[in-house]
């Protein structure tokens, strides 16, 4: 099948790199399903099941042409992560497998039960699944962050490859890449609580990247200047999904998303903390202005300072009076006008919120039920638990049991 050796150092560049800063393997393979390269070479015994995953991958990606990134779990539970829409080849990075648990005997039995296999197979499939590289909910939302790194990267010239090779792929073995259990590093509800304010238009998230600094970074370069241009590009990509999540254009969105990449690949002033936080903050301030225009064009002046107000004090008891008062209109007023923008009443709304933020502590913290029902804005724990079932179907428990185990 041809292909351009531009194209190929460029394939060849972005497995390399994805595979040496995670420890994952990373294959690329056309859209018809052809398998064309793969970082580290594929092993006759595992070339079966890989061929199985990319003409699986195929099929999918042609039913979701609209998803840039997909979670594909195969029957035997072995996971991959893809990449279904480059922007400079036809194909998909397919990375895996791996797996999310450990399989004890009992459950590789029901495995083969399901799946109508020989129960003689079992130690073999234990032992197969076992040994493939196993990753926990925060390690696969890293990953998602490092595949769109491969995507976006903008590699050097195929002249110049060998000479920069040092300084992108370090000189570690794959346990010290990416160690079973990942370093702690900043929490992940701090980067959820950024991401919040910036969809919201929110000037705070320059203070809460000052947060960021009491925390080490991960290491995603075997130079200062490697590693501070990844992390960069791995910024870009939350948010450029933030901004079209907050209602950006997607077409504009990854085009500008694109151009800073570039940029960020022929800089040569990032060698520094210094100089990685002055251009973090410019790429911030980039996208930020982009929400707060898509903000400005979607609801009145009124309305956003209703929503703003709400988001300061979900935690106390806000009624209509306090908002009329605040917005220094009358309480029908402002009730109509919010239900004709945002097609919810005013109580929906906050309710919906609260909600959302009730979620987010069940699922990512360890808070106490009693504090995330007053974290959450909810007078007693009873109520919260009544509009959460109502909501979302489910109790508080089960619906933490489920994120959490």
């Amino acid at each position: 099948m041809g292909i351009s050796k531009g194209n190929r150092d460029r394939i060849i560049h972005q497995l390399t790199l994805f595979y040496h800063t995670t420890g994952l393997p990373a294959s690329f393979a056309f859209s018809d399903g052809y398998l064309y390269y793969s970082v580290p070479a594929v092993e006759e015994s595992d070339k079966p099941c890989l061929y199985e995953a990319v003409t699986q991958t195929a099929m999918w990606a042609s039913l979701h042409a609209d998803q840039s990134f997909l979670f594909h779990e195969d029957k035997y539970h072995r996971c991959y992560l893809i990449a279904s829409r480059l922007s400079f080849i036809e194909g998909f990075i397919i990375a895996g497998p791996f797996v999310t648990e450990e399989f004890s005997s009992h459950s590789v039995r029901n495995l083969l039960i399901e799946l109508e296999l020989p129960m003689k197979q079992e130690s073999h499939w234990r032992q197969h699944l076992n040994s493939l590289p196993k990753r926990n909910s925060q390690q696969i939302h890293y990953l998602m962050e490092s595949l769109s790194l491969s995507v976006t990267a903008s590699p050097a010239r195929a002249s110049s490859l060998e000479k920069h090779e040092e300084e992108w792929i370090p000189s570690v073995n794959n346990s010290e890449a990416f160690p079973e259990e990942m370093p702690v590093h900043y929490p992940y509800e701090l980067e959820q609580e950024f991401l919040y304010h910036l969809k919201n238009g929110d000037e705070r998230v320059f203070t809460l990247l000052t947060e960021f600094d009491s925390y080490s970074p991960y290491k995603l370069g075997a130079t200062s200047t490697r590693a501070n241009k990844n992390s960069l590009i791995v910024l870009v990509s939350l948010l450029v999904r933030a901004c079209i999540e907050a209602g950006a254009k997607a077409c504009k969105m990854m085009k500008t998303g694109e151009r800073i990449v570039q940029e960020i690949e022929s800089s040569a002033r990032l060698q520094s903390p210094y100089m990685l936080k002055e251009e973090t903050i410019d790429i911030v301030s980039i996208f930020l202005r982009e929400i707060k225009e898509v903000l400005a064009n979607s609801h009145s002046p009124v309305v956003r300072q209703i929503i703003s107000y709400i988001e300061m004090n979900i935690c106390e008891n806000v009624t209509l009076n306090d908002i009329a008062e605040q917005c220094g209109r009358h309480p029908n007023y402002i009730s109509g006008l919010f239900k004709k923008e945002t097609g919810q009443t005013l109580q929906e709304y906050l309710l919906n919120e609260r909600i959302k933020r009730a979620k987010y502590f069940l699922a990512y913290s360890d808070h106490s039920l009693i504090d995330i029902t007053h974290y959450s804005g909810f007078q007693s724990q009873s109520y919260f638990a009544y509009q959460f079932k109502k909501w979302t179907g489910t109790t508080p428990r089960i619906y933490r049991h489920k994120y959490q185990g």
